[in-house]
C-alpha cells in the first residue's frame, strides 16, 4: 500500500469519525476559505453526531439567523451521512420549496465533487440526479427537498434497519413575516402533523428541527409544549447568553447586538434571543406618547429649520384608497416629517385625470421642500407609477422599490426610530398618526390601507435604513 493510499485512508477515517472536522474540511474544499470557528458549531455537530448514533431521535435547535445552522444541518450533515452510509434517505424541509431545493442541491454538489468521490468512491450519484429537489445515489440513497406546505407522496425518510438510515431535517419552517398570522402559522403546524410526521419509514427515523424563534406558538413552541406527544431534546443558543456574552462575537459583537435590540425589540427578542413574547406582539408599534414626543422635538426643529436631505415617499393606491405622499428630511441622527400631502385617489373624472392629480401633488411637494429624491412602490402600478412621476418633470429624482416583506414588518424599524427618540414631526398629522396607532406587529388593524404610513416608511427607509440596517426589508430595483 502506497503512502498516498495510507494518507487517504487516514483522512477518510478522521472525516467519518469527526463531523466538525468534516464540516471544516468540506467547507475549505468547496469554497477555498477556512471555516470561521466558534464554540456553538461544535455543539451543533456533537448533537448531530448523537443523532447519527441513534442516541437522539427528536431534536430542536433554536438559534439566530445566519449563524451557520443551514450549512451544517441541511447541507454538510447530509453529505457526511451519505459518505458513511450512501443509502440514507432524507427529507429536507424549509418554509419555501426553493430554499429547501437550494440546500439539497448544495449537498449534491459536495457528493459530486472530485475530492468527495476520491474519498468515498462507492457513494456515486445516480444517472439523472440533476434535479435540485429530488436526487439519488447509486446505493439507493434519496434526498428529497420541499417547502413546509409541499406534497411528499411517495417519499419517506430513514431505513427499517439497525443503525442510521436518514432523517427528516426541518430548517426554518416559518417565513418570518408570516409567522404572526395565526392561520398561516397553524397551517405549518398542521402540515407537520398531518403530512410530514407520517413520512418516517421507521419509528427510529430522527426528526431535527432547527429554526429561529418567531412566535410563542410557532412549530418549536408547539413541539416543546408537547403538541405532538413526544419528548424533544432542546438546544437553545441565544445571541446574548445568560452570562451576558455574545454567542458569536466575530459575527455580532455585544455592541452591535445592543444596537439591534434597540432598533427592534420584538424581532431581537424572538429571532436572536429565542424568547418570543406575546406582550410584544399585541401592542401598537406607535403610542400617542411616542407621537407627542416627536411633535415636541419638531417644535425645536421648526425654529432652526436645520435639516438635511429631503425625500418624498409615495404609496400609490391599489384601488380607491388615498395616495400616500409624505415628505421627510434628515434631522440630526434621525429624521423629521415635514408634510403629509396625501390626496384622494378618487379626485378626477377619468383614470388619467386622477393619476395626473396625485402626480402633480407629488411634484409640488417635491419642489416645495426642494426634495433630493422621490421613492415610490413599484408593486401597485409598476412602470406606470414611475412614468407618471417622470412626466411630472421630476426626472433623476425617482427611486422605485419593490416590497419584499409585509407592511407591518417594514414599519417596525421605523417605529424603532421613534422609540429611540430620533424622529420629529414638524406639525400634527392627524390622519397619519391614526394609522400609526392602529399598526401592530400582527399587521394594520384599521380599515382600508395605511397609505400615509406606508409613504412615511418608504421615505425613512430611503433616508436612513436602506443601507446597513440589516433586516432586508426591501429590494431596490
Amino acid at each position: 500500500m502506497s503512502s498516498d493510499e495510507i494518507e487517504t485512508i487516514a483522512l477518510r477515517h478522521k472525516l467519518e469519525s469527526d463531523f466538525y472536522f468534516f464540516v471544516r474540511y468540506a467547507y475549505k474544499q468547496t469554497t477555498g476559505r477556512r471555516w470561521l470557528r466558534n464554540w456553538h458549531h461544535e455543539v451543533l455537530c456533537a448533537r448531530l453526531e448523537a443523532v447519527w448514533r441513534g442516541e437522539v431521535r427528536r431534536l430542536i435547535i433554536n438559534m439566530p439567523p445566519r449563524y451557520s445552522k443551514t450549512e451544517i444541518v441541511c447541507v454538510l450533515f447530509i453529505a457526511w451521512c451519505l459518505a458513511k452510509a450512501p443509502d440514507c434517505e432524507f427529507i429536507n424541509v424549509s418554509y419555501a420549496a426553493r430554499l429547501a431545493a437550494n440546500n439539497g442541491a448544495r449537498a449534491r454538489d459536495i457528493v459530486a465533487a472530485a475530492w468527495f468521490r476520491t474519498l468515498w468512491p462507492r457513494c456515486g450519484l445516480k444517472a439523472g440526479a440533476a434535479a435540485r429537489d429530488d436526487w439519488r445515489t447509486t446505493s439507493g440513497g434519496v434526498i428529497y427537498s420541499t417547502g413546509s406546505d409541499g406534497t411528499i407522496t411517495g417519499f419517506g425518510a430513514g431505513k427499517p434497519r439497525d443503525g442510521f438510515g436518514g432523517a427528516i431535517l426541518i430548517d426554518d419552517p416559518h417565513k418570518a413575516d408570516e409567522a404572526a398570522s395565526d392561520t398561516i402559522r397553524q397551517s405549518v403546524i398542521d402540515w407537520f402533523g398531518n403530512t410530514l410526521e407520517s413520512r418516517c419509514n421507521t419509528a427510529q427515523t430522527p426528526i431535527v428541527v432547527i429554526m429561529q424563534r418567531l412566535h410563542p406558538e410557532d412549530l418549536s413552541g408547539f413541539l416543546l409544549g408537547g403538541g405532538n406527544g413526544e419528548d424533544w431534546e432542546h438546544i437553545c443558543l441565544p445571541a446574548i447568553g445568560a452570562d451576558g456574552r455574545a454567542l458569536w462575537p466575530e459575527k455580532h459583537s455585544l455592541e452591535r447586538l445592543s444596537r439591534m435590540k434597540a432598533a427592534n425589540l420584538r424581532v431581537f427578542t424572538a429571532q436572536y434571543q429565542q424568547a418570543p413574547s406575546q406582550a410584544l406582539l399585541r401592542g401598537a408599534l406607535w403610542t400617542q406618547g411616542l407621537i407627542d414626543e416627536a411633535w415636541r422635538r419638531g417644535r425645536l426643529a421648526a425654529e432652526t429649520q436645520e435639516w438635511g436631505r429631503v425625500v418624498v415617499g409615495v404609496d400609490p393606491s391599489g384601488g380607491g384608497d388615498d395616495v400616500g405622499i409624505v415628505a421627510v428630511a434628515e434631522y440630526g441622527d434621525g429624521a423629521i416629517v415635514l408634510e403629509d400631502a396625501t390626496v384622494s385617489a378618487g379626485e378626477g373624472d377619468t383614470a388619467l385625470a386622477r393619476t395626473l392629480h396625485w402626480a402633480t401633488r407629488v411634484a409640488q411637494t417635491c419642489r416645495r421642500w426642494n426634495a433630493d429624491c422621490i421613492v415610490g412602490e413599484r408593486n401597485f402600478g409598476g412602470d406606470m407609477v414611475e412614468a407618471t412621476l417622470r412626466a411630472a418633470q421630476i426626472e433623476d429624482r425617482v427611486v422605485m422599490v419593490t416590497a419584499s416583506r409585509g407592511k407591518h414588518v417594514r414599519a417596525e424599524p421605523v417605529a424603532a426610530f421613534y422609540d429611540q427618540g430620533r424622529m420629529a414631526h414638524l406639525d400634527r398629522f392627524t390622519e397619519m398618526e391614526a394609522e400609526m396607532k392602529q399598526t401592530t406587529p400582527l399587521g394594520y388593524q384599521g380599515a382600508g390601507s395605511p397609505n400615509r404610513l406606508d409613504a412615511l416608511v418608504w421615505a425613512i427607509h430611503e433616508l436612513k435604513l436602506r443601507s446597513g440596517f440589516g433586516y432586508g426589508m426591501l429590494e431596490v430595483v
